[in-house]
């Protein structure tokens, strides 16, 4: 089998869903190959995957051609049995260029881009862009079923969607003493308004007053960043390694993810890998991956206030037991090679070779 990932972004979820996919495809298949911003390809580099790419990541009109004429350039000459097109511009662009009857289209939105908006005519715009093409695309995995329900809702068919948590290799960690105090946060992500770090600094203008301390780990890459600097009594470590970041879960007390939109939260899973509780907004994926008093305790979307509240119920339970129950959920949900079988077993529907 032959399979071409094609992404207009990598930062983020994209990258992370791709370095924990890659490893299992490149021993398992013939080839495996990646499209994606020149400028980024450094954040999904696996040894054995063939890198292409386009140069520039603007939404604009140039830009917009540029991916189109790249995805035509390597996408649809007929060397790859499955173009699986990450994210909805890849997939917008993706599935308006003809391919090889043999040549199967896999597409996961990362986060349905109709979710961002409650109600109106955008929502109804970007509902109807999907539906129709839907058409165009043999499967559709979506992360998490409340993805899976938006996508019903929308109308899009269900005989062409698949229910797929995203998952994370395993990485160092260790438990939480018993009876600790928790004081050390860290946020991990984008500064822009989807992952909502700007709710989190106005929560922390009362929690700071409490103990609590913060580190951050991001920074800006989609659309206008919601803050332009960091208050002094944060720790900002900018970007950083999965090495890194993983170290730095197995240093705090909890993590915490205020997003006002998520199609999953790669970040929940990997907080659950290193045994900490999360404290996340109840919205999108998240509602299906945190557990309320058991692996971490949810805030009211978009609200200091309710996060504020959350994030105290860390002193008043056992956060150890907590952080174990969410190991354990972890193993049980959210591996990477749990993550690989399903998606190689779509891939093999599609082509025909089920029982390969």
């Amino acid at each position: 089998m032959k399979v071409l990932h094609f992404a207009e972004t990598l930062m983020g979820g994209p990258a992370t869903h791709l370095k924990q996919l890659l490893p299992f495809q490149v021993e398992a298949y013939d080839k495996v190959a990646l499209l994606c911003p020149s400028s980024q390809k450094f954040a999904a580099q696996v040894a054995g995957v063939e890198t292409h790419t386009f140069d520039g990541t603007t939404r604009s009109l140039g830009g917009i051609l540029r991916l189109r004429n790249a995805a035509k350039q390597y996408a649809s000459t007929g060397e790859y049995d499955i173009v699986h097109l990450h994210s909805s511009f890849a997939g917008g662009v993706g599935r308006l260029i003809n391919y090889p009857s043999h040549t199967r289209v896999v597409y996961c939105a990362r986060g349905w881009s109709f979710a961002i908006h409650k109600k109106g005519l955008r929502r109804y715009a970007y509902e109807t862009i999907e539906r129709l093409l839907s058409a165009r695309t043999d499967a559709i995995i979506n992360i998490s079923p409340d993805e899976a329900e938006l996508a019903r809702k929308a109308g899009i068919p269900n005989d062409r969607c698949y229910t797929v948590f995203n998952g994370v290799a395993d990485a160092n960690w260790q438990y939480l003493p018993d009876k600790c105090t928790p004081r050390k946060l860290l946020f991990v992500g984008r500064f822009d308004r989807q992952k909502g770090l700007d709710i989190l600094l106005s929560a922390m203008e009362t929690l700071r007053n409490e103990g609590f301390e913060l580190t951050v780990i991001g920074g800006p890459v989609v659309g206008k960043p919601t803050m332009q600097t960091l208050p002094e009594y944060v720790r900002n470590l900018g970007w950083q390694s999965p090495e890194v970041i993983s170290r730095e879960m197995t240093e705090s007390h909890a993590i915490i993810m205020p997003s006002r939109w998520e199609g999953f939260g790669f970040v929940a899973a990997e907080a659950m890998r290193a045994a900490r509780p999360v404290v996340a907004s109840k919205v999108g994926g998240l509602k299906d991956v945190v557990i309320e008093g058991e692996t971490g305790f949810f805030a009211s979307p978009n609200s200091p206030t309710s996060l504020v509240e959350a994030i105290r119920k860390l002193k008043t339970c056992n956060i150890a037991e907590v952080g174990r129950a969410g190991r354990r959920r972890y193993e049980t949900h959210f591996t990477s090679s749990r993550m690989f079988k399903e998606i190689d077993l779509i891939y093999k529907r599609l082509i025909g070779n089920a029982n390969a």
